[in-house]
């Protein structure tokens, strides 16, 4: 085979086979945008509920509804403050649509700490029917709201 030959046929070869490969990385990142937002919040409130996990270890329970999401990444300013708070998360994320997402505590059904975490969805409006919810039980006992002020009981 000629030299020049060959050159022209490495030069193809090698042309095919970036155009494979970028083709293959389009096809790709185009699954990964076409992914619904709603799967992203379901990865942010994983991490949001094991931030608010990691929370309540260090802290003997979970923030209060006022304190919200916040008290995750800034030690809180309102009661009850813990004793011993320390950061969870660099930044609180936000929903897809850039609305942040809101965190309520919730009556215990049983002796477990309940909140709910939601994302105001596309509409960016909260009580609408868009809204993504997520509910989650956590601990091995809630603190009564006259003990949570006191000072916290020693383990056992």
């Amino acid at each position: 085979m000629r030299r020049a030959t060959f050159y022209a046929f490495a030069t193809l070869c090698g042309a095919c086979c970036l155009v494979l490969v970028l083709g293959a990385w389009e096809i790709s990142t185009a699954r990964i945008c076409a992914l619904p937002k709603s799967s992203r919040v379901d990865g942010d409130f994983c991490s949001i509920a094991s931030a608010i996990r990691m929370y309540s270890v260090n802290n003997g329970r979970p923030p209060s509804t006022n304190q919200g999401l916040e008290a995750l990444a800034t030690e809180p300013v309102i009661g009850p403050k813990p004793k011993r708070w320390r950061r969870v998360m660099d930044r609180v994320p936000v929903d897809p649509w850039e609305t942040p997402y809101r965190y309520t505590q919730l009556l215990p059904k049983t002796k477990e700490w309940r909140y709910e975490i939601r994302s105001a969805g596309e509409d960016r409006v909260f009580g609408s029917g868009d809204d993504i919810v997520d509910e989650s039980e956590w601990g091995s006992e809630v603190i009564p709201p006259t003990e949570a002020l006191s000072e916290p009981r020693p383990a056992y």
